[in-house]
This record gives structure tokens, C-alpha cells and sequence, in this order.
């Protein structure tokens, strides 16, 4: 099948000769930006009468302060009410303020920078001569009137003369702001002309060069593109072979030409790609249908799994239950028998301590089997919350003291002398968790041995407890089936009471909260079983 192709000159062609459109949009956006410079001056030369009228209304808002503290000063003099210390200080000030406005605003004058200084020269001279009048005025008034009215004359007189010569000196800041004005407004006009000259000059240029350019190469481009379709034809009849051999020149439009030859070895080696891919993509195709059998298949055994998971908690809650129902007559007639030991015989005392002892140890095996079957249930209602964990271990260690001391086991609570962080776990199960661990750590312990809890070293935003003891161990062979329910390992295992499952409730009830548990040897002898807990939220080890 024949591939489309240009026509020759045609798309490139057009695309060259876009050149004046360009060129135009060009002129447009630099028109837009001299539109931007002219509001620029504009904004320019009300910067400039802005600055001039806050100029002047600071001097006049000076001066006239000093007008009204001058009319004061005059009505202290003509009322001969005496030396008034504060008033000749506040126009000593008025004055130096002025003074200083003044010496600022004509050091800013460029052209006018003589005529204005005299005149600030002068106005400031003027004012300090008043200045000195009425300081004399008001030390006479109250001594000699007349001598204070010939001080006031005088006084006004000046006052007078600067008012005079800060006036022309605000006509000049006026004219010099008019000046600059203009000048910035020449001097923008000519770089206005002298830009739009060079402006039309180079766009005159561009379209000249553009359209030479297009002209030339628009020739050349029909040639390639017309060799380019004549290729494909060639390509289409024989299947990608070529028919033909070009000369190379050596500028870009030679390259091109060159590179238009590999055309037809490219459109060969691009079927027989595409002809891969669909081969992968029905293997693909087939390996997702294989995929989804295996899922489906997966997800009918997981169902399976659940269904014989349930099933199982099902029958170890029944059997529990059945079990319970004749043990609990059985341990009532025990105790109704020890009740009345004294009315049996002596040799009965020993079985019926044997009844109670034995059903009291399988009522605490069928407990730890309805915990095991309940352990997922136990795990969805947890209701974590901070948890002091030297305190529930405190209280755990008064429940298993008693079976110490029968032994006499030593037990060291190393948390009791040091504050352990809160940890963030449901209270009934760090509380059940913690009598499995210190159950065993007695109930595997030597007569007369020890056993130790503290804290250790744990990773960010968790906390370590170790139950330490001096017992039997467990074989280094024996280790990984260590937390499997009905598992009971060790040499002596047999002779301890238990069903195994102590060990397997704590992992499944520590995990579910996000924690971890584990086994260590203590050496010389004895097991270490250690916890890490999650930290309180927010709390600082």
C-alpha cells in the first residue's frame, strides 16, 4: 500500500512564507511595547510633579508652623508676659528644620542650582536673624517694653524677607521640575524615533531575506520530496528493496537525501518489528489468560482456607465448651469432697487434692484453647491507649509471686527503680501477654533460680522489655518452632504443666498491635524472651 505523501513544495513551502506573518506579529508586539514606554513617561513626569508637590507642601507646612509659633511669640512680647524659654525653643527648632529642607531642596536643583542656593543661602540667614529677634524680644518682655517691641519689629521684618525668598525658591523647584519634565520627554522622543527607524529597517530586512530564502530552498525541497515519493512507490512494489542509488552532496539538503535512501530498509525492518510485537502480544495475551486461572484458582483456596479456619475455631470453641460443661461438675464434687476432708480417709486426702489440681490445670489449658480460637476476634476489638508498662508489669508479677516463692525463685523487677516511657497497646492484652511470659519464666525456671525484667536498647519510636531467667532453655534446634501453638520443647517439657499455646497467644497478640517478639539464650543457661512495643504518640525516649 502506497504511503501518503506531500505534495511537492507544498506544506514547506507554506511554512517558509509564514515569515512575513511572523514578522507582522512581531510588529505588533514591539508596537505594544513602545505603547508600554510611552505610559512609562507618562507615569515618569507624574512621578516628577508629584515630587515636586510634596516638596512644596513640606516647606509650606514648615513654614507655616513657624508663622504660628512667631504669632505667639509676638503675643508674648506685645503682652509683655516675660522670657518664655519653651516657645523661643520650639522656633529654634521650626528653624533648623526648615534650614535643613531648604539646604536638601536646593542641592537637588541641576540648572537652578546657583540661583537656588543663594536664595536658601539668604532665606536661611534671614530666619536665623528672626530667630535671634525674637529669642531677644521675648528675654526683654516683662523688663523693658520697649526695648521687646523694637525686637519684634525687627523680627517681623525678617520674617517677612524669608517668607519672601522661600516663595521664589518654590517658583524655582517649579521650574526646574517643568525642566526636567521636558528634557525627559526630548530625550524619549528621539530614542522613540531613532528605535522605530532601526525597527522598520530590520523587519524590511527580514522579509526580503525570508522570502530569497523560502524561494531557494522551497526548489530544492521539491526535488527531495518528490525523490522521497517516488522511493515509496519503489518500497510498496518490492517490498522495501531499493531500486535505486543517490549521490551525497556535502550540505544538509544533501544528508537529507541520503537519509530519505535508508527509507525503504527502514520500512522493511518496521514490518518485520510490528510483526514481533503481535506475535509477543498473543503470547502476552495467552500468559494473562494463564494469570487469571492461577488468581481465580488462589482466590477458591483462600476461601477454602477461611472456611476451614473458621471451621476450626468453630470446633475448638465447641469441644471447649463440651469439655468445660463435665470438668465444671467434676471440680464442684472435688470441692464439695475436700469440704468434708474430715470425714474421709486418709489415703482419699491425696486424690481428691489430685482431682482439684488436675482440673484446674485442664480448665487453664481449655482457657488458653478458646483464646487461641478467639485470638482474631481478640484482635479486631483492641482498643489501644497509653500504657504505663512498669506498672501492668508490677501488677502481673503479684499473680505469678505467690508460685515464686513456692520454689523459691527470685524475681527482680528492674523497672521499678527507673520510669519506663508509655507505650501505645490495648491494656488487656499487654496484661495477658505479659502473664504468658512471666508464667514461663517460672514455670520453666530452676528451684531456687531467678528471674529478671528490664528494659534495653530499641529501635526509634518503639520500647524493649526482656523477661530474663535461670531455666531449662531450648535447644538451639528446637528455637524456630518456639512460637507454634501446641508446640513443647526441651529436655523437661513433659513433666511441666502446659499445652503449648502460651507462646504462639502472645506473638499473634503483639503483632496485631505492631510489635515484635523474640528469643534470646541467656547465658550460661536460661531464655531471654524479649518485647518491642510502639512508643505513646509523640513521646521523647
Amino acid at each position: 500500500m502506497p504511503l501518503p505523501m506531500p505534495l511537492p513544495g507544498g506544506s514547506i513551502r507554506h511554512r517558509l512564507y509564514l515569515a512575513p506573518i511572523t514578522a507582522a506579529i512581531l510588529l505588533a508586539c514591539l508596537v505594544a511595547a513602545f505603547i508600554y514606554i510611552y505610559q512609562s513617561d507618562t507615569e515618569f513626569r507624574q512621578r516628577i510633579s508629584q515630587a515636586h508637590l510634596e516638596e512644596t507642601h513640606r516647606l509650606n507646612q514648615l513654614f507655616a508652623k513657624l508663622t504660628e509659633a512667631h504669632s505667639r511669640a509676638a503675643d508674648q512680647i506685645l503682652a509683655n508676659a516675660g522670657n518664655d524659654q519653651a516657645l523661643a525653643d520650639e522656633i529654634d527648632g521650626l528653624n533648623q528644620d526648615l534650614a535643613t529642607l531648604l539646604k536638601a531642596t536646593s542641592e537637588a536643583l541641576d540648572g537652578e542650582q546657583f540661583r537656588a542656593a543663594t536664595l536658601t543661602a539668604s532665606t536661611i540667614t534671614e530666619l536665623d536673624r528672626h530667630k535671634a529677634s525674637i529669642r531677644q524680644g521675648l528675654a526683654a518682655s516683662g523688663d523693658d517694653r520697649k526695648t521687646a517691641r523694637v525686637h519684634l519689629a525687627a523680627a517681623s521684618s525678617r520674617f517677612t524677607g524669608a517668607s519672601a525668598k522661600l516663595g521664589a525658591l518654590i517658583e524655582v523647584l517649579g521650574r526646574h521640575s517643568n525642566e526636567v519634565i521636558e528634557t525627559g520627554l526630548t530625550d524619549s522622543r528621539w530614542v522613540h524615533t531613532a528605535v522605530w527607524i532601526a525597527l522598520f529597517a530590520v523587519i524590511l530586512s527580514m522579509l526580503l531575506i525570508s522570502n530569497t530564502i523560502a524561494r531557494s530552498i522551497a526548489g530544492r525541497l521539491d526535488l527531495i520530496v518528490q525523490r522521497l515519493a517516488s522511493l515509496a512507490s519503489t518500497a510498496d512494489r518490492r517490498k522495501g528493496e531499493r531500486s535505486f542509488d543517490a549521490k551525497v552532496d556535502g550540505d544538509e539538503i544533501g544528508q537529507t537525501q541520503a537519509a530519505v535512501e535508508l527509507f525503504a530498509v527502514t520500512l522493511e525492518r518496521l514490518r518485520e518489528t510490528q510483526d514481533e510485537l503481535e506475535t509477543r502480544n498473543r503470547r502476552l495475551a495467552l500468559e494473562v489468560e494463564e494469570h487469571k486461572k492461577t488468581e481465580a484458582e488462589m482466590h477458591i483456596a483462600r476461601r477454602l482456607a477461611e472456611s476451614a479456619s473458621t471451621a476450626k475455631s468453630d470446633f475448638l470453641a465447641s469441644m471447649s465448651h463440651e469439655l468445660r460443661t463435665p470438668l465444671n461438675a467434676i471440680s464442684g464434687f472435688a470441692q464439695l469432697l475436700a469440704a468434708e476432708r474430715d470425714k474421709l480417709d486418709e489415703d482419699l486426702h491425696e486424690c481428691v487434692d489430685t482431682i482439684l489440681s488436675s482440673s484446674d490445670r485442664l480448665g487453664a489449658m481449655i482457657d488458653q484453647v478458646l483464646d487461641l480460637s478467639h485470638i482474631e476476634t481478640t484482635a479486631e476489638n483492641l482498643a489501644p491507649e497509653s500504657v504505663d508498662p512498669g506498672a501492668v508489669l508490677g501488677d502481673t508479677l503479684d499473680r505469678v509471686r505467690a508460685q515464686a516463692a513456692e520454689r523459691k525463685i527470685t524475681i527482680n523487677n528492674l523497672l521499678a527503680h527507673h520510669k519506663t516511657p508509655n507505650i501505645h497497646i490495648d491494656h488487656a492484652l499487654f496484661s495477658q501477654v505479659s502473664l504468658n511470659l512471666l508464667s514461663n519464666a517460672v514455670k520453666f525456671n530452676r528451684d531456687g533460680g531467678n528471674v529478671e525484667i528490664r528494659s534495653a536498647e530499641a529501635p526509634e519510636g518503639f520500647v524493649r522489655l526482656e523477661v530474663a531467667d535461670s531455666g531449662v532453655g531450648v535447644p538451639d534446634d528446637q528455637t524456630n518452632r518456639l512460637f507454634h501453638a501446641f508446640e513443647r520443647l526441651g529436655q523437661e517439657a513433659g513433666r511441666i504443666q502446659g499445652a503449648g499455646i502460651g507462646l504462639a497467644i502472645a506473638r499473634e497478640l503483639v503483632e496485631h498491635s505492631g510489635g515484635r517478639i523474640g528469643y534470646l539464650p541467656n547465658e550460661p543457661e536460661g531464655s531471654i524472651f524479649w518485647l518491642e512495643l510502639p512508643l505513646e504518640p509523640d513521646t521523647d525516649v
